[in-house]
């Protein structure tokens, strides 16, 4: 089982080798124990600037665990934990990339209805795609996580998500596919569209690619359609929403490996940078927004590229967060 549990943790193992784990899980209530508190190793090596001795500290703290099991007969556990622990230290110095892939346990009530949930989080510079147990493909923006069942039900399929994505979902109509994030929830049978819910910022918003979605913001609400090239947009402090009809396909630009302006307009490429690094551009009068620019951006920090703008355009620039204010030079 500890080669196993090791490629599970890995996302590596078979169907088969995951229906052996999940009945493990399902064996011993201790073993359910031990599973999430691996699990919490992982969470707070990404989550927070963990240090070298915390981790140390944690994997002692399970060797003297081990130690306990092992003298009551239990003697397969410390073998496989320490492979799960450098698991854990390997998955440490790749949160250092920016990117995080993990499993976490999720108990309701009996075993019966025991389930295991992944989890994928990107970092502050990072974006990445995945592709869920239906085949829905799904794409994270940087700061973003979500939270999907190892296997969907028959009847919905139900992910979490927090940052931004952008889902191409494969259609079902026997199983919806739900989006929930903080005060918003997207319901889709199959489709390809944004939806972005930072706790840092003020609104929320989905855009719709093809077919139809529909956007809630509370669950004692109604449903509110969205068309294909519109966003509904939510304000989290006024509780109101608006509804824009948009070019959808520069909202998920930020998908792409690079972007590219060839003499393209100031004033457009301020608004696909918006998309890009997921900001908020405001620009003071006179600032030249009909002048001709280009060049290219890949993975360079948005602070990079505006002191480059300030070399090749007449602005200055002040980044703030999530927020950039340019001005005329």
């Amino acid at each position: 089982m500890n080669e196993i549990i090791v490629r599970y943790l890995n996302g590596e193992a078979t169907l088969e080798e995951k229906q052996q784990v999940l009945a493990w899980l399902r064996k011993d209530r201790e073993n359910k124990k031990i599973f999430s508190e691996i699990r919490d190793i992982w969470i707070a090596s990404i989550s927070s600037a963990i240090s070298d001795e915390e981790v140390c500290d944690a994997f002692a703290y399970f060797e003297q665990r081990i130690d306990r099991h092992e003298r009551k007969g239990i003697k397969h556990t410390r073998y496989s934990l320490w492979h799960i622990a450098a698991a854990a230290a390997i998955l440490l110095l790749c949160s250092l990339s920016g990117y995080f892939f993990g499993k976490q346990s999720a108990f309701t009530g009996t075993t019966e209805n025991m389930f295991v949930m992944n989890q994928v989080i990107m970092g502050d510079e990072s974006k990445g795609n995945i592709t869920l147990p239906d085949g829905t493909k799904v794409w994270l923006n940087a700061n973003s996580k979500i939270s999907y069942p190892e296997m969907f039900l028959q009847d919905v399929r139900k992910v979490k998500l927090e940052g931004e994505a952008y889902f191409d979902v494969i259609h079902n109509a026997q199983s919806p596919f739900i989006v929930e994030s903080d005060r918003m929830e997207v319901n889709v049978l199959g489709t390809q569209f944004d939806t972005k819910n930072y706790a840092t910022q003020s609104y929320s918003e989905t855009t719709l690619l093809t077919g139809k979605v529909e956007v809630r913001f509370s669950s004692d609400s109604e449903f509110i359609l969205l068309e294909p090239n519109h966003t509904i947009s939510f304000d989290k402090q006024k509780n109101t929403f608006s509804i824009h009809e948009v070019k959808a396909k520069d909202y998920i630009i930020w998908t792409n490996d690079k972007l590219t302006f060839t003499n393209e307009l100031l004033s457009d490429i301020l608004y696909k940078m918006e998309k890009w690094y997921n900001i908020r551009i405001t620009c003071a009068d006179g600032v030249p927004l009909d002048q001709r620019l280009s060049f290219t951006i890949r993975r360079e920090p948005k602070e990079e590229i505006f002191k480059l703008l300030e070399l090749i355009a007449p602005i200055k620039s002040n980044v703030e967060g999530y927020n950039v204010f340019i001005r005329k030079k």
